[in-house]
């Protein structure tokens, strides 16, 4: 017999501690698994808020010769044109409590300053930087700003509006039809008044007289008195900084406003603002004093950067040229079908279920095509039975009213065609008989719908009509301003083809095409070009005068828009290739308006 030991086996108790053992283990690990994740969660969190407080505080935005603009700055920045654009506000109510601003002029100036706070914080990075690089140039320039030049403009920004009292002729062109606005002759014999009118001030003649004679504004009737002003708060931004930089008594050149308008202004009266109490201290619990200082210096610079490229370029007197000019309407397409001529005509197209997209996809039989056909011969009957001096702006109105073609926005006018242009049925329609002027034609079908077409003229081909002004000009004795008369096809045309003096620049600006201004600065006094097409035509352009010549005010106002933008943006763009002024990107930067509780941040990138 052999003998078989007994396993061990544990006691209930022992299984108990076990068991007991196990489940500590469990929830030890469970509760270090728990705060693994408290951990990670305030890493993350701390992470998150570091990161935020880092964008906030000290990512850097843009970097402008070596200073950096951070948020910080950027709110700064925010803040203190904040406080400037409800202050001008402010100013601007007060004008119009005071009887110095109308209610129109007080309505748009309010709407331009809720823009300009609207969109400041979106805008604030590239305005903060052209700001500082500005200043930055206005050094290099030679321009310095003194601490003194920042105490001034400080007192001034926390005073009331200076005033000044001022007279004014103003010179409106008078338009023929106020719909479309006046002519280049209309706007021309503008300037010419107001060039009388400021010889006869020159002369010694009184204001007031002068007024009389030539100012198209109500004040003409008192004088010349246009009241009082306020700085800052004149419609005409240009006129306005042209009367605030005069002493007393003094008086402004002819500026061009926006509105067309010629204005000069003399300054009878200097109002100084005054120290508004609390002002101050409001903008400095804003933004500090050293950070608005320092914006301040910023701002002078950049103005005063600005004043002088504008006025160096308006001291030039860059060489012009004084051009006539005979307008071919047409471009060569080499269509050998432009030998048939040309013909203007009108139209009213009637498609089936008002669709000419999807009209050529309906069958013949196609219920539509009818319905159009019997809206054509009611217009039809209309048209017959309209008087002859109406029937051109009755035919205009129904196809506003009637017509599928686009053509509908502009009475239905096709202008000038050339045969292969125009659908083939109409075509044949057109150049397939003879006609006159008003004669009605149709309904034509064509794949699109039902036309009725109203003839207005037929001319010769493109080439006929250039030959024709050639062998004009070739005539013994030719003068060309009689030419230009007969021949120009200008639907604006100038009394003898006279364009005006120019400078190269600005023809460049005007036309954007550097071959067409090439050709025409290459010319000799007295030498007519062959046709050069631009646009829509061609021009016989013939230099009458070449000679440096000051800018006239017309002009003037093209140089006050232009040169300090076209100059800085060739500045700016070296000054980004070469790395010396560089963005880094934006972050949301608070528009803090004050006097509100309102905090908005700006859209993130």
């Amino acid at each position: 017999m052999s003998i078989r030991s007994r396993r061990a086996t544990p006691s209930r108790r022992s299984r108990l501690a076990r068991l007991f053992e196990d489940e500590a283990r469990q929830q030890l690990a469970v509760t270090i698994g728990f705060i693994l994740t408290i951990v990670a969660v305030l890493l993350i969190l701390f992470g998150a808020l570091g990161l935020a407080w880092y964008n906030d505080n000290l990512r850097p935005l843009a970097n402008v010769a070596g200073i950096d603009i951070g948020p910080p700055q950027l709110r700064s920045y925010v803040s203190f044109e904040g406080w400037l654009l409800k202050r001008d506000q402010d100013q601007l109510t007060q004008a119009q409590i005071n009887g110095a601003v109308d209610a129109t002029t007080f309505s748009a100036l309010s709407q331009q300053i809720s823009t300009e706070t609207q969109n400041l914080a979106s805008n604030a990075v590239s305005q903060m930087v052209d700001l500082v690089y500005q200043s930055r140039l206005a050094s290099d320039q030679g321009i310095a700003v003194t601490s003194q030049d920042i105490d001034q403009r400080l007192l001034e920004d926390a005073s009331s509006a200076e005033q000044r009292h001022v007279l004014a002729i103003f010179v409106a062109p008078q338009a023929a039809d106020p719909t479309t606005g006046p002519t280049i002759e209309e706007q021309k014999a503008a300037l010419n008044k107001a060039q009388a009118a400021l010889a006869a001030l020159n002369s010694g003649q009184t204001f007031a007289s002068v007024a009389a004679e030539y100012s198209t504004d109500p004040s003409a009737k008192k004088g010349g008195d246009y009241g009082v002003v306020y700085k800052g708060l004149v419609t005409d931004a240009n006129w306005g900084n042209a009367l605030f930089k005069l002493p007393q008594g003094g008086t402004t050149g002819i500026i061009l406003g926006a509105d067309g308008v010629y204005r000069i202004g003399r300054v009878t009266e200097i109002t100084p603002g005054t120290e508004v109490s609390g002002a101050r201290q409001d903008l400095f619990n804003v933004v500090s004093e050293q950070d608005a200082r320092q914006l301040i210096g910023y701002q002078l610079g950049a103005e005063r950067l600005q004043d002088k490229i504008v006025s160096d370029a308006l001291a030039k007197t860059p060489e012009q040229v004084h051009l006539g000019e005979i307008y071919i309407d047409g471009v060569n397409t080499g269509d050998p079908t432009e030998s048939a001529g040309e013909i203007h005509y009108s139209e009213i197209v009637f498609a089936p279920n008002h669709d000419m997209a999807n009209a050529p996809s309906l069958a013949a039989d196609d219920p539509a095509w009818h319905t159009a056909l019997q809206d054509a011969d009611t217009a039809l009957a209309q048209l017959k039975t309209t008087a002859a001096a109406d029937l051109e702006s009755t035919f205009s109105q129904l196809a506003s009213e009637l017509s599928d073609d686009p053509t509908k926005s502009q009475g239905g006018d096709v202008g000038w065609m050339n045969k292969d242009l125009a659908p083939a049925a109409i075509s044949n329609a057109l150049w397939g008989s003879d006609h006159q002027k008003d004669d009605i034609i149709g309904p034509v079908r064509s794949d699109e719908g039902y036309y009725l077409l109203l003839f207005q003229a037929k001319r010769a081909a493109l080439a006929d009509r250039i030959k024709a002004v050639q062998d004009a000009l070739a005539q013994p004795g030719a003068d060309f301003a009689t030419v230009s008369n007969q021949l120009d096809e200008s639907t604006n045309r100038l009394p003898d083809g006279d364009l005006g003096w120019w400078y190269k620049d600005e023809l460049l600006q005007q036309t954007g095409d550097s071959t067409f201004v090439d050709a025409i600065f290459a010319l000799k006094v007295g030498q007519v070009s062959d046709p050069l097409q631009f646009g829509n035509g061609q021009y016989f352009i013939k230099v009458l005068e070449r000679a440096p010549r000051a800018y006239d005010p017309d002009q003037a106002a093209g140089v006050r828009a232009t040169a300090f933008s076209t100059w800085y943006q060739s500045q700016l763009s070296t000054a980004e290739n070469t790395g010396s002024v560089s963005i880094a990107g934006q972050t949301p930067i608070p528009t803090l308006i004050p006097g509100s509780d309102q905090v908005s941040p700006s859209p993130s990138p």
